[in-house]
């Protein structure tokens, strides 16, 4: 016997579905943003050390 679903049904059971993967993008995006900051905190980092490493080398050897 085939079982009847109505219109509603249906939209809820699609809904569900689309909350159910509008949550997996919220989680992924969560990722992505702290992937994101430590990148920037490791480039801040780099960029760090290269100033630092380019007055050392400049003390050095200073241009004439």
């Amino acid at each position: 016997m085939a079982n009847n679903m109505t219109i509603d049904e249906l939209a809820g059971m699609i809904k569900g579905e689309f909350d159910n993967v509008g949550g997996k993008f919220d989680k992924v995006n969560g990722r992505f943003d702290k992937i994101e900051s430590e990148m920037a905190k490791g480039f801040k980092e780099l960029k760090d050390d290269h100033e630092k490493l380019e007055l050392k080398v400049s003390n050095a050897c200073p241009v004439r």
